[in-house]
């Protein structure tokens, strides 16, 4: 019986594990698979603001170096990043409601929407931004 016991004990410790590691692995995938491009822009609401990034410097520029949605929108450590990701949730309520599904409703949400970022760049000290733009990194005589 003691056996059996330690059989089942063995086996129920062993599932949890595999369930977790696949919890971890699946959570993981998720966070990526919410920080691409492509996934930023499958909203149809967000057609306007690609559209406008592609004709800025993050999007084509002489280097060659592209700084994407999440490069700019999404914290890179742990804890704001799943702030941020939390806070993210009510663009999903925003889009089924269809609070910016047209050109016009775009527009006149814009500012809503750019005060909201401002916001944060404040709060934050623009730490997205400084991930790439240091002043060490700087040329002031190119600028």
């Amino acid at each position: 019986m003691r056996k059996l016991l330690k059989g089942i004990s063995l086996s129920v410790i062993t599932s949890a594990l595999i369930v977790g590691a696949l919890m971890v692995i699946g959570f993981h995938g998720v966070l990526n698979a919410t920080n691409t491009e492509s996934f930023c822009i499958s909203c149809h609401e967000m057609n306007i603001a690609y559209e406008e990034y592609k004709g800025t410097v993050h999007y084509k520029n002489r280097t060659g170096v592209r700084a994407t949605c999440s490069d700019c929108h999404v914290p890179r450590d742990f804890g704001p990043k799943m702030v941020a990701k939390i806070r993210a949730a009510k663009d999903v309520w925003h889009h089924l409601i269809g609070t910016i599904d047209s050109k016009e409703k775009y527009e006149n949400y814009r500012l809503t929407m750019a005060k909201t970022v401002w916001q944060k760049m404040k709060k934050t000290d623009s730490r997205e931004c400084r991930v790439c733009h240091t002043v060490a990194s700087m040329d002031f005589e190119e600028q």
